[in-house]
């Protein structure tokens, strides 16, 4: 089996884990400006996913921290 090399592998998910976090933090710039209310709508399922990527994250890279 060909294991990708761990440091792509992390590089990878921080890359993920920040893009997530700007996306949640630009998301309300995107509501004011376009004032849609479909947008609205999508707002709560929107924060999950960010929140559970950034979450996931921050526990795998933990959880690696404290593995031997």
């Amino acid at each position: 089996m060909n294991t990708p090399d761990p440091k792509t592998k992390w590089r990878n998910m921080r890359r993920m884990a920040w893009i997530s976090l700007v996306a949640g933090l630009a998301f309300p710039l995107l509501l004011y400006a376009t004032e849609a209310a479909v947008l609205g709508e999508i707002a709560g399922p929107f924060y999950l996913f960010v929140a559970s990527v950034v979450g996931a994250y921050m526990g795998f890279s933990t959880w690696g921290d404290t593995k031997p």
